[in-house]
């Protein structure tokens, strides 16, 4: 659930970048977008970052030593600040 939610806000976070970098252009042309397409992008942002959040956290529970080396320099990162 938590791997679901991360990914909704991270694929949400590819979209919004992508379309108000989109919106910030400059063009003599006309641009026009498809609601269709618009919700099939963000719809595979979303799911592409699923996959990779799931890939993730599956070499991270196939291999505890890079875990503990992760959780480890997060730690002395927390008590640094």
């Amino acid at each position: 659930m938590r791997t679901l939610a991360t990914s909704i806000l991270m694929g949400g976070g590819i979209s919004a970048l992508h379309y108000t970098a989109m919106a910030s252009m400059r063009l003599e042309a006309v641009c026009r977008y498809s609601s269709l397409l618009v919700t099939l992008s963000v719809v595979l942002a979303i799911m592409i970052s699923l996959a990779s959040l799931r890939k993730k956290t599956k070499l991270l529970r196939q291999q505890p030593a890079i875990q503990q080396s992760i959780n480890k320099k997060q730690f002395t990162h927390n008590q640094q600040q």
